[in-house]
């Protein structure tokens, strides 16, 4: 059994790592999730090891540090599901009050630390024993007694679970103009829905243990309900982590359009320069986008902007997706959708063929005489000869020196 906790828990810790430095969709919002998944993950093994393992160095730990956790939980779901809704994972700095309870639970037990280890080895027993009447006298927090904390954790999480669903249910979702857009937006409606009812599902069961801690002193009582509880909490947190496993796109969120942006045809020719001095004063206030969505016309509009952008050859320096991002004025994620799910293309590789374009055309006019491969590998934006080499051939399918021997010979031949 406790192998089952062990497999489950790095699977978490895992996932969470994963979606935590995945480099495609909206990564402001993949770190909120990413953190949710890997504090649900360390409180499941905990509580894990304590119930059903019967852990008491686990019991000490949880007394210690990982029961304020429980005051994370809450506000990172919360600003997951808002930063989808907005397309916006800006935090205000009213926001940070989300963490209130948390840093009163964290420093009202501060005590608790400095306890003498005898007094934490009593602690432990009393916790054992479940014997809340000396458990109550015991310095655990400065602020609250043990049943008050709780109580409030089991307040504070089930405020969030309403919330979630007040989000989610007076948040518009229109259906989209065209097949993908339909899709997408399918999806990720079907996912805060599906996310939100799992949470529920999360707190329910949370809230019943609790309850039974704050009115309860059956040992075997509460061991019965936490084995099925925190058994049914396992797989219900499997599931959460394959759908976000299974569903990549899930990390792009609603794709609305950038406010300032204009998507009408006449308004195309327009550059991206206004609209990107607006954007990061806009983001760092936690401003709500738009309300229209990943359309056809938004679609026509950063074409245009790519195509602008290919033209000034902007591609030749260091250009990474955030540069272009801050240079046409769509946001990363927007970017990275289009290149991925839309074009079908990794972003670098869309800019590695610009650059092998740049080496034809530099070779074509005979600019192999005059420069090295080295030169025209720098010129074409290449860290060296041997990527300029690589890429080439990958978007050709032979070398820069077969390519200029194929094109003597078909000059050789015309002659």
């Amino acid at each position: 059994m406790g192998v089952i906790g062990t497999i489950i828990f790095v699977f978490g810790v895992f996932l969470s790592l994963k979606t935590f430095l995945f480099k495609e969709g909206y990564r402001g919002v993949s770190r909120f999730l990413a953190a949710f998944l890997f504090f649900c993950a360390v409180l499941f093994y905990a509580c894990f090891q304590y119930y059903i393992q019967n852990s008491r160095a686990t019991l000490l730990f949880l007394v210690y540090g990982i029961h304020h956790v429980y005051f994370l939980i809450g506000p990172l779901a919360f600003f997951y599901v808002r930063s989808i809704l907005r397309d916006n994972a800006a935090l205000s700095s009213w926001d940070f009050l989300h963490f209130g309870l948390f840093i009163i639970s964290f420093t009202g037990n501060i005590p608790c630390m400095l306890l003498s280890p005898e007094e934490k080895k009593a602690l432990v027993q009393i916790l054992h024993s479940f014997d809340w009447d000396r458990f109550s006298g015991m310095k655990v927090n400065a602020f609250l007694p043990v049943k008050h904390m709780e109580f409030l954790r089991i307040l504070s999480i089930l405020a969030y679970n309403v919330t979630l669903w007040v989000l989610i249910l007076k948040h518009p979702m229109p259906s989209g103009s065209n097949d993908r857009q339909s899709r997408h937006l399918a999806l990720i409606k079907m996912w805060l829905i599906t996310f939100a009812v799992i949470f529920s599902i999360m707190v329910i069961q949370r809230v019943l243990i609790g309850g039974l801690l704050i009115v309860s002193t059956d040992q075997n009582t509460l061991t019965r309900l936490s084995v099925f509880t925190f058994f049914s909490i396992a797989l219900i947190y499997i599931i959460l982590n394959l759908i976000i496993f299974i569903f990549p796109k899930l990390s792009y969120g609603l794709l609305t359009i950038p406010p300032g942006l204009s998507t009408k045809e006449e308004n195309y020719v327009e550059t991206a320069d206004a609209v990107e001095a607006t954007l990061p004063e806009q983001r760092a206030v936690g401003y709500s986008w738009h309300k229209s969505y990943f359309q056809d016309e938004y679609l026509r509009h950063i074409e245009h902007c790519l195509a602008k952008w290919s033209r000034e050859e902007n591609y030749l320096c260091n250009a990474s997706i955030v540069s272009l991002s801050a240079s046409i004025g769509i946001p990363v994620h927007h970017l990275s959708y289009y290149f991925n799910h839309v074009l079908g293309v990794k972003y670098a590789d869309w800019r590695n063929g610009l650059r092998v374009d740049c080496a034809k055309r530099l070779l074509d006019q005979g600019l192999s005489g005059t420069y090295n491969m080295e030169g025209i590998a720098s010129k074409c934006g290449f860290s060296s000869r041997a990527t300029f080499f690589r890429v080439f051939r990958e978007v050709v399918g032979i070398s820069p020196m077969e390519y200029i021997k194929r094109r003597n010979d078909i000059r050789d031949e015309g002659r």
